[in-house]
Order: C-alpha cells, then sequence, then structure tokens
C-alpha cells in the first residue's frame, strides 16, 4: 500500500499539488502551513515506503538527485550510516535519529557549510549550542522533555519565552537557500545564457 500510495503522489505533477494545497490552504492553521509544498509532498512520497528507518533517514536528508543517481558507475562512498543498523544502536526510533544526525548531517554539512562560508571572509564562528557540556546534559535528558506531543526542543522555547515573543518562535520554519533561479533569469542571465541561445519559458 505504501509503495502504490508513492507511486500515486509521484505520478501527479508539481503545480497541481501546488493549486491543490492552494485551495486546501484557507482550513490550514497558520502555524500549520508550509512553503514549497509541492517539493514536500513530493519528499513524503519518497520516503513512505522506506523499509527501515535508517533507510528513513537516508531519505529525509537526501536530495532529490544523488551524484549516484546522475553519474554512471559512481559507487555510494561508505559512511557511518551505512555502517549501521537496526541492531547497532540500543536505542528508540527518536533518539537513534538524533544520533545518526549528530555523526553525519550535523558535522557533513551544517557545520562545514558555516565553517567554509566563515573562513572565506576570514571570519572565526562559535557554535555554542554544541558545547561539550551542553551536548552531554542534553542526552541525559528525558525524551519527554525534548519532545512532547509534536512540539520539539521544549527546554529551549521555555527559555526563549522569557527573552523572545512567542509569535516569532511559533512559526514555520524558513530555509535561507540562495535564490540561483532567480538570479539566472534576471541579473545573471547574460552571463548564464550565450547569445545565441534562447531560453525557453516554462
Amino acid at each position: 500500500l505504501r509503495n502504490l500510495l508513492s507511486r500515486m503522489i509521484t505520478s501527479i505533477p508539481p503545480n497541481q499539488l501546488s493549486s491543490f494545497y492552494e485551495g486546501l490552504k484557507i482550513f490550514i492553521p497558520q502555524k500549520y502551513q508550509i512553503t514549497q509544498p509541492a517539493d514536500k509532498i513530493n519528499k513524503i512520497s519518497s520516503f513512505i515506503n522506506a523499509k527501515s528507518d535508517i533507510g528513513l533517514y537516508n531519505r529525509l536528508i537526501s536530495h532529490r538527485l544523488r551524484p549516484h543517481d546522475i553519474i554512471i558507475n559512481l559507487n555510494k562512498p561508505i559512511n557511518q550510516i551505512s555502517k549501521l543498523n537496526n541492531g547497532n544502536l540500543n536505542m528508540d526510533f527518536i533518539h537513534r535519529m538524533m544520533f545518526i544526525d549528530s555523526i553525519s548531517y550535523l558535522p557533513d554539512d551544517i557545520l562545514v557549510k558555516v565553517d567554509r562560508a566563515a573562513m572565506a571572509v576570514s571570519l572565526e564562528t562559535r557554535i555554542p549550542l554544541l558545547d561539550h557540556r551542553l551536548i552531554e546534559f542534553s542526552w541525559r535528558t528525558p525524551l519527554e522533555l525534548k519532545v512532547l506531543n509534536g512540539i520539539c526542543k521544549l527546554i529551549l522555547r521555555k527559555i526563549l519565552y522569557k527573552y523572545v515573543p512567542q509569535e516569532l518562535i511559533e512559526r514555520p520554519k524558513m530555509g535561507f537557500g540562495v535564490p540561483i533561479g532567480s538570479w539566472l533569469r534576471d541579473p545573471l542571465k547574460d552571463w548564464a545564457v550565450p547569445k545565441q541561445l534562447k531560453l525557453i519559458p516554462v
């Protein structure tokens, strides 16, 4: 059933998914509304048929086009996640995902991007929430103090409520990706597209 549902979702064009969501948007509370609904719905379709929690995690963090999908005969690199299986970690699902985040996504993606961006302009950066004492404390903290009824980061939220208006905290998460598409269509169009080529409107 999950395989069938996944194929059904991926068969719907993205513009139709976006239009469908826009029609339902008026019935969805503000704090539950999402941006780029077609991308997120397609992302869901890619992991609802995962065979294991490690497989689910890999799909959650993977981009739609991965290098081994588009490069012929490219071997998938061996990493910490590929060495793990369900029997290696004696943890519940949520803690297992947190642990894998801490040994893979955090150092291999988030932190390396921060470090490269900072070093490019000779800027020293520090990540205070990764102080080893705070990490040790967070791992000792019971799960119900981290996630409760679908709400995460409970302790941080309680602290922030004392100093920051709640409406600035309780809102959908927003990314800050570089608008390459807009740049290539407008200010960088002459640089990106040779004079002899014509852009085809999409």
